[in-house]
C-alpha cells in the first residue's frame, strides 16, 4: 500500500486499458480497438494530462466537426442524433451513439440542425473514480 492510502494517482497502464474498453471502447478506437464513432486517440496530439482530463470533463469545448453532432427528423416522425458520415444529392447517412447507421431520404429529411455538441456524453466523469479518470488518462497518454 503507497502512502496516499492506496491510491497511484499517476494512474496504471492496465487498469487504464480496462476502463478504456469498458468505457471508452464504445466511440474511440486505440491501438486498433474500438469504434470509430468519436476520435481515434492515436490521432490526439496533445497528451498531457491536463488536456486530456479536459477533454473528458468538457467535451464540446473543441469538437472538431466532423464529430460535432447532427439532429435529424425525417417526415415518419424519425430522430436521429448522430455524427453525418455521408451526404449527398439523394440522402444522409448518419451514424448514432450505438454505432448503427441510418440512411435517409433528402425527400423524407424534415430537418437537419448541427447541433454544436460532441456526441460524447456530458458528465461522463461522474460514471468513473478519480483513480479509474487517471488510469485511462495514464492509458491513452501512453498510447503511440
Amino acid at each position: 500500500m503507497s502512502a496516499n492510502g492506496g491510491r497511484d494517482d499517476d494512474g496504471d497502464l492496465a487498469r487504464g486499458k480496462r476502463v478504456f474498453q469498458s468505457v471508452c471502447i464504445a466511440c474511440h478506437k486505440l491501438d486498433g480497438v474500438g469504434v470509430d464513432l468519436g476520435p481515434n486517440l492515436a490521432s490526439v496530439t496533445d497528451r498531457r494530462p491536463g488536456s486530456l482530463l479536459s477533454g473528458i470533463l468538457d467535451p464540446n469545448a473543441s469538437v472538431e466537426s466532423k464529430y460535432g453532432s447532427y439532429l435529424a427528423s425525417a417526415k415518419d416522425g424519425r430522430s436521429v442524433l448522430g455524427i453525418l458520415i455521408s451526404e449527398n444529392g439523394a440522402n444522409i447517412t448518419i451514424k448514432d451513439q450505438a454505432n448503427q447507421e441510418h440512411v435517409i431520404l433528402r425527400s423524407e429529411l424534415v430537418s437537419l440542425t448541427n447541433t454544436g455538441r460532441s456526441l460524447m456524453p456530458d458528465g461522463l466523469e461522474t460514471s468513473l473514480t478519480q483513480q479509474n479518470l487517471a488510469d485511462v488518462i495514464a492509458y491513452v497518454a501512453a498510447a503511440k
